[in-house]
């Protein structure tokens, strides 16, 4: 309780006498600290009935009262504590899920792009395709329009394309 604000203890001491008043087996408990600790007292005084034992008797039962009140009131700060600690940790889960959507949400979106970004490529291959197998069906219909004296000329005409003339010179 040394880290706590002056109000907050007021608060706490409260709460701890109320369960002490309410519950008549934490009295008893706390009736039965006190004694002990007196009895420990007038074991060291060698059972002495004079002023000053009186005295320390009534200190004993003045701390062990307060001890005990203390130990209820550091049950409730930690009750607190771990009340504090469980939401923090739940906070921090749902967070924790919120960022694990988003990143399932990421990663289904890039896949999405992937594949549409290769349905468009292989989309545009197979036009580049189909208009090569075009034109290439349009030179074949051309060839076979042309006449047979036609196809001979232009087999004559091309017959020396990409040949070496090593007759030079």
């Amino acid at each position: 309780m040394q880290y706590q604000t002056p109000e907050m203890k007021l608060y706490i001491r409260d709460v701890s006498n109320k369960i002490i008043g309410a519950s008549i087996s934490i009295q008893n408990t706390i009736d039965l600290y006190v004694k002990a600790n007196i009895e420990i007292e007038k074991v060291k005084n060698g059972n002495s009935i004079s002023k000053t034992a009186i005295v320390n008797y009534a200190k004993v039962r003045e701390k062990s009262t307060e001890f005990m009140i203390k130990k209820i009131d550091n049950q409730i700060l930690n009750y607190l504590k771990n009340i504090k600690q469980d939401n923090i940790y739940r906070i921090r889960m749902e967070k924790n899920k919120e960022y694990i959507e988003k990143n399932k949400e990421r990663q289904l979106e890039k896949i999405i792009n992937n594949r549409l970004q290769m349905l468009f490529s292989n989309i545009n291959q197979d036009l580049k395709m189909e208009n090569s197998m075009q034109q290439g069906y349009k030179k074949r219909t051309y060839f076979f329009n042309q006449t047979k004296r036609a196809r001979r000329e232009e087999a004559l005409k091309n017959r020396d394309v990409g040949l070496i003339n090593w007759q030079e010179k």
